[in-house]
């Protein structure tokens, strides 16, 4: 069965945006351990993810 990495089928369908790990060091995300800070658990370091603008992440994925 082949694999398919759906956040970036969402983003190349324009069902949703792309959001680089680059992007959340521009609005100030500079390391890790500020992630951390949020509750989210102990990050190895930072992803990208892709969200719908109003419906946010997996909505349309499954």
């Amino acid at each position: 069965m082949p694999l398919v990495y759906v956040n970036a089928a969402g983003h190349a369908s324009g069902v949703a945006y792309f959001h680089s790990p680059r992007e959340a060091v521009e609005v100030g995300v500079k390391e890790s351990s500020e992630v951390a800070a949020l509750g989210v658990g102990t990050p190895r370091r930072l992803v990208g993810c892709s969200l719908h603008p109003y419906h946010g992440n997996w909505f349309g994925f499954r």
